[in-house]
């Protein structure tokens, strides 16, 4: 949950998802929440995977419905 920034490599953690997770538990789900303007990239690395449908962006949330933040 925060700032989707380029700078924490969430492309290794799709990648992950796609070849190992997703196949290995067939209900599994990755979920993005947050924004920034490095979102639309991974949403089309999310869209080119064989598991976009459980690959989930969710955009802006407020922390405190997370129980986190102030």
């Amino acid at each position: 949950m925060g700032r989707l920034g380029e700078e924490k490599n969430l492309p290794i953690l799709i990648q992950a998802f796609s070849e190992f997770i997703a196949k290995a538990r067939p209900k599994s789900k990755l979920l993005f929440v947050g924004d920034f303007e490095y979102r639309k990239t991974l949403e089309k690395m999310a869209a080119e995977t064989d598991f976009a449908d459980r690959i989930i962006f969710t955009g802006p949330y407020a922390t405190r419905r997370f129980g986190c933040g102030v």
